[in-house]
């Protein structure tokens, strides 16, 4: 059994800078929380692939964590896909690294 990689400082900065982000469905600031998406290919979640969730969204009645919900219709609901809150994610973080 292969153990889950360990967070580097510098990833674990970057968890603690997606949470101080409102949530990249509704905009909220309370309660946002980390959603880690998972590897593209299987295996083990990377650290970097995360974006904004709200409570709401993330682990509440319309969250994607939600069995009732679940993924397909969470994008669905949202009208977007994880990948694309993540790629939008690391894009902002991106161009505030060159300001």
């Amino acid at each position: 059994m292969s153990r889950k990689p360990r967070r580097t400082p510098a990833e674990a900065e970057h968890h603690e800078w997606v949470r101080r982000q409102p949530c990249a469905v509704c905009g909220s600031c309370d309660g946002v929380e980390a959603h880690h998406v998972g590897h593209p290919m299987g295996g083990h979640k990377l650290h970097w692939w995360v974006c904004p969730l709200c409570e709401f969204h993330h682990r509440g009645f319309k969250g994607i964590h939600n069995p009732k919900v679940g993924k397909r219709r969470w994008e669905a609901d949202t009208r977007t896909t994880e990948t694309a809150l993540v790629i939008a994610t690391l894009a902002k973080r991106i161009e505030e690294g060159e300001q």
